[in-house]
């Protein structure tokens, strides 16, 4: 089994009630904190500067006194950002996107590898995967081909969605994982089928996009079998996964620290709903390349306080929105959540999928998939304008698509500014 005593750790420290879960966090955090004071610069200088010392954070709650770390700010770091003394020759490396498209190495001492895995086949295991059943893994990573002990397979996330159908088809795997884009296009292949093909996974778990409730529905309609959601990082794996109860994203608090800080002071939400916040993690296991208070990039909801109905006592999170990079920012100063346009879209009737890309500050195109009780066009650009408010000059342009695809190489967004093309990239984790 992967990091099999890693992951014995993980099944247990999961139903840790919520005294126990923070005695936990706090012991690891001073760990994580004296390893990165002492061996690594960047962390060093960062509490020097700040005035602060390792004793000085000893609990969750103290984090704040930490200034928080962007992906730009360890870009510059370099090797600094690195524990010293570690054989850089055992550790693995793996790319994420940084700002302006700088790809980010993130070092992963062998540990953290296995903590790693475990974490994935937490997630696994809790959507229903057993030891012995054949896993269709659709991801980026560089894996590929089959682990024929584990009867897991593999296949590239840019694979052909005739292609995938054909492997689906061969293999009838009892769980299916990847990003939700390639799992819509062969959902969309099975649906098609006639005969009609007679083969239910237990589960499909998406990962690397937002799964709106739209996705949800279709994925659920097609694969005959529950959708769950995972939201994982390059930085420290999965962060936070449903349970079959789906009442939000289980945080992985017995391996991370997550805080929700404000996105910006003028950021708006939809009408009745939480503000999403900045997901700001700090990696409790990671020692080659520790990350403290490492602000994501990420948007996301935590649900209300409270044990979920499975159990588990760990905090959730309601939903992930996507990146602090796909709010919309207005020439009047205003920023706008793409939960404002996912909540307004998806009251829609017709609209099978959309995404909506801000080209420039006030001219917005709203790519569309339409079913055959589609509404006027005028219906969603009044839809898309509501959000948006009053703009001096502003354009929206409604294109109706056969297929909505993300462009090559690239995970789609339903919501896109390409205003400022500097702002960075995605780092959410494809297996």
């Amino acid at each position: 089994m992967i990091g099999q005593p890693a992951y014995v750790k993980l099944q247990r420290s999961q139903w840790f009630d919520r005294t126990r879960l923070e005695r936990l966090q706090s012991r690891k955090l001073r760990e994580i904190v004296q390893h990165a004071y002492r061996g690594v610069p960047y962390y060093r200088r960062l509490f020097d500067e700040a005035g602060l010392r390792p004793e000085d954070i000893r609990r969750p709650e103290d984090l704040v006194r930490v200034p928080v770390s962007t992906k730009a700010d360890l870009q510059r770091a370099g090797i600094e950002g690195l524990a010293e003394g570690l054989d850089s020759g055992r550790n693995h490396q793996e790319r994420t996107s940084g700002s302006a498209g700088r790809p980010f190495v993130v070092h992963y001492d062998r540990a953290f590898v296995a903590h790693r895995n475990a974490l994935f086949l937490r997630a696994l295991r809790t959507v229903g995967y057993r030891p012995g059943m054949k896993l269709l893994l659709v991801t980026a990573g560089a894996r590929k081909g089959r682990k024929t002990w584990r009867r897991w397979h593999y296949a590239p996330i840019d694979t052909p969605a005739e292609s995938l159908l054909s492997l689906y088809r061969r293999l009838r795997p009892q769980v299916v994982y990847g990003p939700v884009t390639p799992m819509l296009a062969l959902a969309r292949h099975i649906r098609s089928m006639a005969p009609p093909l007679v083969h239910a996974p237990v589960a499909v778990l998406t990962t690397a996009e937002t799964l709106d409730r739209t996705a949800r529905g279709r994925l659920t309609e097609a694969f005959k079998a529950p959708v769950y959601e995972a939201y994982g990082l390059t930085e420290a794996g999965i962060v936070a996964w449903e349970c079959r109860e789906r009442r939000g994203l289980h945080l992985a608090e017995d391996s991370a620290i997550v805080e929700l800080l404000p996105a910006h002071e003028q950021q708006l939400s939809a009408e009745g709903q939480t503000p999403a916040g900045r997901i700001v993690l700090t990696n409790l296991e990671l020692k080659a390349q520790p990350f403290l208070r490492f602000d994501t990039g990420d948007l996301g909801v935590l649900e209300a306080s409270g044990p979920c109905s499975c159990g588990r006592e760990l905090r959730r999170m309601r939903r992930i929105e996507g990146r602090v990079v796909d709010c919309v920012r207005l020439p009047d100063g205003r920023i706008i959540s793409p939960y404002e346009f996912t909540c307004a879209l998806e009251r829609v009737a017709g609209v099978m999928r959309y995404q909506v890309i801000q080209e420039r500050p006030a001219e917005f195109t709203v790519r569309v998939e339409l079913s055959d009780e589609a509404p006027p066009r005028e219906r969603i650009r009044t839809v898309v304008a509501r959000v948006l408010g009053e703009l001096p000059g502003l354009k929206i342009t409604v294109a109706a698509e056969p297929r909505i695809e993300a462009t090559r190489g690239r995970k789609f967004r339903v919501v896109e500014s390409r205003v400022d093309s500097d702002r960075g990239g995605g780092g959410r984790i494809g297996w």
